[in-house]
Parts: C-alpha cells; structure tokens; sequence
C-alpha cells in the first residue's frame, strides 16, 4: 500500500498540465502506443495464458464466467483489498477489458495511488484525452462521487477512477477495447 501524502492539487496540476494531449488528435483518434494491461496484450493473450501468468506470480485466479462472456477474478498475494479482473467476450476469446480495483482504508493513501497510477499511464500514453470531477488544487476527492481521467485510442480506452467514501478510497484502473465494449468516440 502507498503511504505517501499527496495534495489534489498535485493530482489537478498533473491533469491541467497534460489535458487534451492523449489519443485523439485532428485527425481523430490514433493507435495507441500499447495494448498490454498487467503483463498481457488486449485482443491477444487467451484466458489460460493470462491465468497462468497470474497464478506464477502467485495470484489466486476464479472463473466468474456468466452465460457467454468469460471472467477471471484474481486476487493480489497479501493484499485482500486489491484485485484483478480480466473479461473475455467468449470462452475462447483473448482479453477484451483488465481492471486492476484497489481498496485504501486512508483517503490520503488512495489519493496518493491515483496520484502515481496517473504519472505512471501518461509516461505510456501521454496526457489524458478528457477527466471529470478532478479536485481543485488543495482540495480533497469529493465524497461519493467518481473522479475519472480518461485516455482514448481508436484501439483502447484506458479510464482511471477514484471513489471515495468517507475515508476509504477506491481506485479503480482500467484497460478495454472499444470495439469489443461499445465504446465509441
């Protein structure tokens, strides 16, 4: 867990600085520069690939498969408030959506993991293409309401949340293809 203290202004002066510079330019949106979402590629790596390479990392994966759409539900070691989650259209699809949701009990240690979560995307994909409900400088996460930044590609969305309530603060990073979720832009 991050113990760092940051600022929403920090988080507003990073989005401020970089708003507008991501995936869509005057011609529309471009390609985006990757597609790999937690050691696998979208719309490549299949459901036992991506359990595989979990599990050697000593995640405990389930199958939360529904109907026609599969899921794989993996949990972090030695962390029970962290989690990923993969979504294949079908069985034998390859990953079409990888979150990663994170759980903090103290709204300073989630601000501080949406903090670096979003210096460490833009270092990848460049500024963010458009965000909503980012504080003001000095300001807290506004209570139970999401704070998104989004990044769109032609090929990828990637979309960071921050949600917090009372003190506990969800982060909730997210790596999907717009064809395959019905995302347009």
């Amino acid at each position: 867990m991050i113990r760092a203290t940051v600022s929403a202004a920090a988080v507003a002066a990073l989005i401020a600085a970089t708003a507008g510079c991501g995936g869509k330019g005057d011609s529309g949106p471009k390609r985006a520069p990757s597609r790999e979402a937690f050691g696998v590629e979208l719309g490549t790596t299949g459901k036992a690939d991506v359990q595989a390479r979990l599990e050697a990392q000593g995640y405990e994966c389930s199958d939360k498969s529904a109907r026609v759409q599969a899921r794989l539900s993996c949990v972090e070691p030695g962390a029970g408030n962290a989690r990923k989650l993969f979504v294949f259209l079908e069985h034998a699809a390859p990953v079409a959506l990888a979150s990663h949701q994170r759980s903090h009990d103290r709204a300073a240690d989630g601000l501080a993991d949406f903090t670096a979560t979003v210096e460490r995307i833009q270092n990848t994909y460049g500024g963010p293409t458009s965000s909503e409900r980012v504080p003001p400088p000095g300001a807290p996460l506004p209570l139970n309401q999401k704070v998104v930044v989004l990044w769109e590609f032609a090929d990828l969305v990637v979309e960071l949340d921050a949600i917090s309530v009372g003190t506990r603060v969800n982060v909730i990073e997210q790596y999907r293809s717009p064809r395959a979720t019905g995302d347009s832009h």
